[in-house]
């Protein structure tokens, strides 16, 4: 949240500004009331506790936002929230606008209280007392209050036995100066139907003894809008915290109250209100617990309820620690970094103020993480949600060696990590192409009309999803075998279609294949094939894509609808890692192109064209917050590139830290909208010159004088700063030859012999001006085709471009669940063991057979002999204690890991277990001998190793 100073002044103006700590500067009354909100909501975080969550994109009513602090938490806290924010009294209210406009796009700021229903009322204004000014003022009470939380701080500070009530008195002696407004009411759900709003991830309320009267406003259609709720409740007597968590609990809602330490005694109380869905799983840090915690399911987790007060302050120290180890690595780090957040104990779910505890801390390190570049998160909620698992929590391996999970639960953590790795490794797709018929709804509309088409659960959910990934920055194509005014009847005449027109960028509807005119659509979007998805039922048709355009991801829907929701949530190639503000208007960006496509197709000539554009190109110095959209430029742009080098955002901070360093940003606006940020210039300087490091536009600009624009601009700022040079360098690759043939075109003559750099006198380059008489357009996409190298499989997670349709495919159709991947994964390990195995001696029991199975389970061998030896088919001190762990699991049977180590056969092991058991008794069984017998054996061999 940077605050730059021609905005500050223009929001601001000569009201009286104040630098938090945490270095925003804001505009305020009071600095002692601003101090006392800020450690409350910013450093105590006291609107985020007992589950209360703050997730990207939230929708936050806040009520008696005062100059709003809380309303710049929830934007330090979440990318794009919408809050809501209301003030009655007018100086403040012009405060929190002031607040509000300087730091947020997505706030609007009311001048207006909130209560059962909308009328008007007096408001009191305490001038030195802000936070306290309310609808039902009383002198008396709120003297008292005020004073009882200036005592509260000052017994916080002082030396114990020293009397603090003078300077009580002292300091609230002027406090209660008021004034008196009429002010406009609303009430929750006037608020609701007014704003259009479908849902509210957090309704605040801090509205000094209105509380119950705004609860009451809300009618019963809009309660299952509201998700979270805290109310800070004045009250003396208890009673309307009572009737509030009552009225709460009756409409589904778990309730938490508690008095915050500075407002004890004055009446004053924090509820806390969240649906059942509200909580999920939490971090679980590590705190050594004992043996006997582990038993209960304590351990690896803050122990018991009885140490949960000294664990939570430890916690919150270790958080701030790890997020600041976590900031100091990924300052230096060249990769990306994934955190996973693994599920709680069972304990720690049970222990109501434990888990509230680890919740929070999660939720703090998500938020941190999200703001440190290159970060990438995957929160306990997220994964089992994504992959659930019944019996996710083993007690006995917990014991036995510190292994938590069971099996199931470790596939789905590493089957999330590999996941969000091959998004992280792999070309990002920006483009998915629907089916019609039997895809987005059931039937064939050109022989059952838009009518008698069905669009039931699973063809709403699949419209549904993809509006997400559109949101998410993908473009919406149709491509169906139809007669085109009947697949658009069902657009225009069923209103209950999820997806409308507008979403879709481009279709084609007609009797071509499929393949043919997905080509044709990659040339129109100027978009590489192997950036399309395909999603079709017809077999037919997707083979036709696979064959044709074997770069696209073609994927054929599930035969059962019902099957729809599970097979599109696990295709990983649907997952993103973020979205920027370019990828959420990309759809608009591309409808705006083709009424540009439609303008040049109008136009006499390419110069008539350009010159009705009404082109404007803005080029200036990139800023902290435009480094993720440059990151991903250089990723995603591939023609117009002249060196292709890709960085992460840490990468371009390490480029800046270089002395004489620059990196300029690209944005183009039309007569037909804003392409957005689309190009990046970077550069260092010498003594003589400028040596271009990068240079790169995306392909929605060129042809039409952008790229003239940046080289001429570059060329002058050179010459400005007394530079006789600007050396751009160049490096081939399969897609960049727009680039090549641009700089040929500038001037040939100025290639070095390697063909690598061209150095233009800077004079020469700021002359440049683009003719469309004379100059050829350049950087049109290539003929959709891909490079026929990229075809052949490859042993990664991005999987070859060739195959990568059949695994997606077969993990949608098969691995979505975890009981599935753990059977996928267990055959895997098995098909890759050698076969051949001792079995001189075959299982004489049942104990045997059971424990051969362990065994084959734990090493992934399909063959187990009586006499082999764990270790040397592949055990390893980790296998251990799942054999231990599953011994106890399944037979019932205690023992330590020291006993694998000194019985590493079947046959040994099964007589020991019989010998601890009582059925057979060693040194007078047969089993007894061998036991004995095989263990001088293996110690006279590991003597002759060692």
């Amino acid at each position: 949240m940077a605050l730059d100073k021609e905005r500050a002044e223009q929001c601001f103006g000569d009201r009286p500004r104040y630098i938090l700590p945490n270095g925003l500067e804001i505009v305020h009354l009071n600095q002692y009331e601003t101090d006392y909100v800020y450690k409350e909501v910013f450093e105590d975080q006291c609107y985020l506790r007992h589950g209360i969550r703050l997730r990207d994109g939230a929708t936050v009513v806040d009520i008696g936002a005062n100059i709003g602090l809380f309303s710049l938490f929830v934007m330090s806290r979440c990318a794009n929230p919408n809050i809501f924010a209301f003030e009655p009294a007018p100086v403040v209210y012009d405060l929190l606008k002031a607040n509000c406009d300087a730091y947020g796009s997505n706030v609007r700021a009311l001048n207006a209280g909130v209560s059962d229903k909308p009328r008007t009322a007096t408001f009191t204004f305490y001038e030195k007392s802000s936070v306290f000014s309310g609808f039902h003022s009383d002198e008396n009470e709120d003297r008292e209050a005020i004073q009882t939380v200036v005592r509260n701080m000052l017994n916080n500070e002082s030396v114990a036995g020293e009397s603090v009530e003078e300077y009580v008195n002292e300091l609230t002696a002027d406090r209660l100066r008021r004034r008196t407004h009429e002010c406009r009411l609303t009430s929750v759900s006037d608020i609701i139907q007014d704003n259009q709003i479908d849902k509210i991830d957090l309704l605040k309320i801090d509205a000094e003894k209105s509380e119950l009267d705004i609860i009451q406003g809300i009618d019963d259609r809009d309660w299952p809008k509201i998700d979270q709720i805290v109310i800070e409740i004045h009250d003396r007597t208890g009673e309307a915290v009572k009737r509030i968590e009552k009225l709460l609990s009756e409409r589904g809602y778990r309730c938490a109250v508690e008095h915050e330490k500075l407002l004890e005694h004055s009446g004053l109380f924090n509820l806390y209100a969240t649906r059942g869905e509200a909580g999920s799983k939490p971090l679980t840090p590590s705190l050594s617990p004992s043996n006997g915690d582990r038993e209960k399911g304590r351990g690896d987790c803050l122990n018991g309820t009885r140490q949960t007060g000294q664990s939570v302050a430890s916690l919150q120290r270790t958080v701030g620690e790890f997020c600041a180890a976590l900031r100091s690595l990924m300052n230096q780090a060249a990769v990306p970094l994934v955190l996973c957040f693994c599920p709680s104990t069972p304990a720690a779910e049970a222990d109501a103020e434990l888990k509230a505890a680890l919740s929070d801390a999660e939720e703090s390190l998500l938020s941190e993480a999200a703001r440190i570049a290159n970060v990438h998160t995957i929160s306990s909620a997220a994964l089992l949600q994504r992959y659930p698992v019944n019996d996710y929590y083993d007690p006995h391996s917990h014991h036995a060696g510190h292994i938590p999970y069971t099996p199931e639960c470790y596939a789905a953590i590493g089957t999330a990590l590999v996941r969000t790795l091959f998004n992280l490794k792999g070309s990002p797709f920006k483009v998915i192409v629907l089916d019609c018929d039997n895809t987005l709804w059931k039937g064939v509309c050109g022989e059952d009309g838009p009518w008698g088409i069905e669009l039931t659960a699973p063809y709403r959910a699949l419209q549904e999803f993809m509006i997400g990934q559109l949101h998410a920055g993908m473009l919406l194509c149709l491509c169906s075998k139809n007669n085109e005014k009947d697949a658009q009847d069902v657009f225009d005449q069923r209103t209950d279609m999820l997806l409308k027109r507008e979403h879709l960028v481009s279709w084609r509807i007609n009797w071509n294949s499929k393949s043919g005119n997905i080509k044709s659509l990659a040339n129109e979007l100027n978009l590489g094939l192997d950036s399309f998805i395909f999603i079709d039922d017809n077999p037919v048709d997707c083979a036709d894509v696979r064959i044709n355009c074997p770069g696209v991801l073609a994927l054929q829907l599930p035969r059962n609808a019902e099957l729809f929701p599970a097979f599109l949530n696990h295709i990983w190639a649907f997952d993103h890692t973020g979205a920027t503000q370019e990828d959420q208007n990309r759809t608009r960006m591309y409808r705006e192109n083709t009424e540009r496509q439609q303008f040049r197709e109008r136009s006499f000539s390419l110069k008539d064209f350009v010159k009705g554009l009404q082109l404007s190109v803005e080029i200036a110095e990139a800023t902290e917050n435009q480094l993720g959209r440059v990151s991903q430029l250089t990723f995603r742009t591939n023609q117009f590139n002249f060196t292709t080098i890709r960085r992460s955002e840490n990468d371009i901070k390490r480029f800046l830290m270089s002395e004489g360093a620059h990196c300029l940003v690209v944005r183009v606006v039309d007569r037909f909208g804003d392409y957005g940020l689309v190009g990046v210039v970077m550069y260092g300087t010498e003594a003589d010159r400028y040596k271009v490091d990068t240079l790169l536009l995306s392909c929605r600009v060129l042809g039409r004088g952008v790229e003239h624009a940046v080289v001429s601009r570059l060329g002058r700022r050179a010459v400005k700063e007394g530079k006789r040079f600007v050396e751009l360098r160049y490096l081939p690759t399969e897609k960049n030859r727009p680039a090549l043939e641009f700089l040929t075109h500038l001037g040939d003559q100025h290639r070095n012999e390697a063909g690598t750099s061209w150095t233009f006198p800077a004079e020469c380059l700021a002359g440049v001006e683009y003719n469309p008489d004379a100059t050829a357009p350049v950087g049109h996409e290539m003929q959709a085709t891909v490079n026929p190298e990229k075809l052949a499989p490859r042993p990664a997670w991005g999987f070859g471009v060739a195959d990568r349709s059949e695994r997606l495919q077969r993990i949608g159709e098969d691995l979505y669940d975890i009981d599935r991947i753990a059977t996928a994964i267990e055959e895997y390990r098995l098909g890759k063991q050698p076969l051949h195995a001792r079995t001189d001696v075959a299982p004489g029991n049942t104990l045997q057979a059971a424990l051969i199975n362990i065994w084959r389970k734990v090493l992934g061998r399909p063959r187990i002999g009586m006499n082999d030896n764990f270790f040397e088919a592949g055990g390893t001190s980790l296998r251990a204690v799942q054999v231990i762990a599953m011994i106890k699991k399944e037979l019932k049977q205690n023992l330590s890991i020291v006993s694998l180590f000194e019985c590493p056969t079947v046959a040994l092991l099964a007589a020991k277990l019989n010998s601890t058991s009582g059925v057979a008794r060693v040194g007078t069984t047969t089993a007894g001998a061998a036991q004995r017998g095989q263990q001088r054996r293996y110690k006279t061999m590991r003597r002759q190793a060692s």
